[in-house]
């Protein structure tokens, strides 16, 4: 395990092509900015991207819950029915990701 110094930022090497390294460098003197300022905004964009995908995931799942909930009030199924159409549900998405892999 990293032993972990009281100092507040750390140091990181990256190997990168020289293509990959001339194209880092020619943003940076665009952005008028360091090659290390570059590499932490691109490391924050990228956590906010991670994040905004993670909330995207939920989001789309709250809006299924709530389409089916919707829809099962239309029907207007009592509970055993609601629990019966999620067993069916859940079988036929199992069985579409089994055959896709």
């Amino acid at each position: 395990m990293t032993k972990f110094s009281k100092n507040t930022t750390k140091t990181v090497t990256v190997r990168l092509s020289q293509t990959d390294f001339v194209e880092l460098l020619a943003m940076s003197e665009k952005n008028n900015s360091s090659v290390a300022d570059t590499m932490r905004k691109a490391w924050r964009a990228f956590q906010e991207q991670v994040h905004n995908s993670n909330e995207r995931a939920l989001q789309s799942q709250e809006l299924k819950k709530y389409i089916f909930e919707c829809l099962s009030l239309t029907k207007g199924w009592d509970p055993s029915q609601r629990q019966a159409a999620i067993r069916r549900l859940d079988a036929r998405l199992n069985q579409s990701t089994e055959t896709k892999e």
